[in-house]
């Protein structure tokens, strides 16, 4: 099920290929999570690169259809000083990735909470198609190289920020902790 790490000059490598199958696909998040936690990421940034992980090979496995069933799942992290980049491939039908950032999604609505919470986590995010099989890339820069300078003055009021801000940030908690039950609840009642 999974490769040893593959040091470069860069950094390190860690990929795992699982059968499509959702009990697997958390087994491999958690192995990436551990992977990750080796090198020292603050706890923001795993959280956040184990959530995108998990809904990412998630989809993987959900919206694989027919023969792409009996295709493995490929989940890899690449760790280096200044970034991590978390890559899933799949084989199934793909998608268009959204130009722009995404909208909050409505509670109510199923679809467009994972690439809003992927999008709303990583610093990068494409999505490459293929005839056979499609390749998530996720990006995250690392705490110490995050810190840019503002290119221009925001045009929206300081107080209209603060309520965006904490807007985003009670949407993503509660997708942040639906997600984790979903993950708990797949384990203890695997999909077939």
């Amino acid at each position: 099920m999974t490769a040893p790490y593959l040091h470069m000059d860069s950094g390190a490598t860690h990929r795992i290929s699982f059968r499509c199958d959702l009990t697997e696909a958390r087994t491999a998040t958690r192995a990436l999570r551990a992977f990750l936690a080796e090198h020292p990421l603050d706890e923001s940034e795993l959280l956040a690169c184990e959530l995108c992980l998990a809904e990412a090979c998630n989809n993987a496995v959900q919206y694989a259809v027919d023969g792409a069933r009996r295709e493995t799942v490929v989940a890899e992290a690449v760790c280096t000083s200044a970034w991590v980049e978390l890559r899933v491939t799949d084989h199934t039908p793909g998608f268009v990735l959204p130009a722009g950032p995404l909208a909050v999604p409505a509670p109510v609505h199923e679809h467009g909470r994972g690439l809003f919470i992927i999008r709303s986590m990583m610093d990068d995010v494409r999505y490459l198609r293929g005839e056979k099989d499609n390749t998530l890339i996720m990006r995250k820069n690392r705490a110490q190289h995050r810190h840019r300078p503002f290119a221009h003055t925001p045009s929206a009021a300081p107080d209209e920020l603060r309520r965006q801000l904490e807007d985003f940030k009670r949407t993503i908690s509660a997708m942040a902790r639906e997600l984790c039950l979903r993950s708990e609840s797949t384990v203890r009642e695997p999909w077939r």
